[in-house]
């Protein structure tokens, strides 16, 4: 998030951020609010529930075939989007 603030990007869906209560100008600042916080905690909850439901698809994927950008399969069987 920080690269992407830095260079005047922000990739979060700005109907969470006012749920949150949390403005652009907090991320593009680095303002750790409580507000920003409880977002984190909810983003990253979404994140794992994308995750366990893809999870059971994987196996379903011929080995043969591309790999998701990260180059193979790991990080999604770790639940994970890190590479």
């Amino acid at each position: 998030m920080k690269e992407d603030a830095q260079m005047g990007r922000n990739l979060l869906p700005l109907e969470d951020l006012r749920r949150f209560g949390v403005s652009e100008d907090d991320i593009m600042n680095s303002r750790a609010t409580p507000q920003f916080l409880e977002l984190m905690t909810f983003e990253a909850a979404r994140a794992r529930e994308f995750y366990d439901k893809a999870r059971p698809l994987l196996d379903l994927i011929e080995r043969r075939q591309p790999r998701h950008a990260g180059g193979d399969d790991r990080d999604l069987r770790r639940g994970s989007c890190a590479s």
